[in-house]
C-alpha cells in the first residue's frame, strides 16, 4: 500500500461524482511500474509471503480474487458481477466496479460493500453475436482510454475494461501482469462450436465463494490470447512497457515474459 493511494482515497472521499473521481487518479502514479494481479491458476506459483513482501512498496491492482492473496499490499482491487466473491473490504484500497444492470449498484450500495468508482459497460448486452462488438474482435483499443469516455467497451475481460485502462489514465510507465493465463483450449472438444462453454481455471483461496460461476466458449479464449500482442504494441506507441509474469499464458512469444521467481 503506497501512500500516494491514502491520499487519493482522501481525495475521492470528498466527492461523489464518479467523473471527478476518476480526474483525480490522472498521472498519479507517473512514471511508476504497475503490478496488475489477476486470479489465473500460476498465481499458484508464488509464496503469498514473498509474493507479499515484494510488491509492498509498488503498486498493485488486483482483478478479483487475487485479492484474496494480496490484500495487505493492494492499492486497487478491481471487480464485477461475474465469478462474485465475498471480500474482506479494507477502506485504504481503491475500488472499482463495472456494471451491466444499474440494479448491480444498488447491490453494492445496500449490501455496504466498498464502492469508490463505478463504470457502466457496454457493447455487451442484448446484441446478436455480441463477441464482434468487443474491443479484442474489432481491435478498437483507442476506445479504452478514459479520455474517451467513462463507460467502458466490453473487452472481454477486466484486464481490457478497467486494468490497462486505468493505467494509461494513472500516467505508468510499465506493467507487468501477474496471474494473468488467459485460459487453456485444450479442455474443448472442438473449438469451433460456440455452444461448447467451460469454467476457466483460476486461483482460489480458502476465502473464496463464488456466487455465480461464470463459462465462456472458446473463441473469447482465442481472441483475447491474439489481442496480448496487440496491447503490447498499443501500449508500447504510447511509451508503457508491457510485459506478462506466467509460465502458462498462451499469447504470442513476442510479449515479453518476467520470471518473476527470479526476483522474489
Amino acid at each position: 500500500m503506497l501512500q500516494i493511494t491514502k491520499e487519493l482515497i482522501n481525495k475521492i472521499n470528498t466527492s461523489n461524482d464518479v467523473t471527478e473521481r476518476t480526474e483525480f487518479l490522472k498521472n498519479a502514479y507517473k512514471g511508476e511500474t504497475l503490478y496488475i494481479v489477476a486470479a489465473g491458476p500460476s498465481l499458484n506459483n508464488y509464496s503469498p509471503n514473498k509474493l507479499k513482501s515484494f510488491l509492498a512498496d509498488k503498486p498493485v491492482m488486483c482483478i478479483k480474487q487475487s485479492y484474496h492473496m494480496l490484500k495487505d499490499v493492494a492499492d486497487f482491487l478491481l471487480l464485477n458481477f461475474t465469478n462474485l466473491s465475498n471480500y474482506s473490504w479494507k477502506q485504504d484500497v481503491i475500488t472499482a466496479w463495472e456494471y451491466w444492470d444499474p440494479q448491480q449498484v444498488n447491490v453494492v450500495l445496500n449490501n455496504k460493500w466498498k464502492g469508490d468508482l463505478f463504470y457502466p459497460l457496454y457493447r455487451n448486452n442484448n446484441i446478436p453475436n455480441k463477441i464482434s462488438q468487443s474491443i479484442t474482435y474489432i481491435k478498437d483499443y483507442e476506445n479504452i482510454l478514459f479520455e474517451n469516455g467513462l463507460p467502458r467497451p466490453w473487452g472481454p475481460g477486466l484486464m481490457y475494461e478497467l486494468a490497462i485502462p486505468l493505467a494509461i489514465h494513472m500516467g505508468v510507465k510499465e506493467i507487468i501482469t501477474i496471474g494473468w493465463d488467459i485460459g487453456d483450449l485444450s479442455v474443448w472438444k472442438d473449438i469451433n462450436d460456440p455452444k461448447e462453454r467451460h469454467e476457466i481455471e483460476h486461483f482460489y483461496s480458502e476465502e473464496t465463494h463464488r456466487y455465480d460461476k461464470f463459462t465462456l466458449d472458446a473463441l473469447e479464449i482465442k481472441l483475447i490470447t491474439e489481442s496480448a500482442l496487440e496491447i503490447y504494441n498499443f501500449l508500447k506507441d504510447r511509451n508503457i512497457a508491457f510485459s506478462i509474469a506466467s509460465d502458462i499464458n498462451p499469447a504470442s512469444k513476442d510479449v515479453p515474459r518476467v520470471d518473476l521467481n527470479s526476483l522474489l
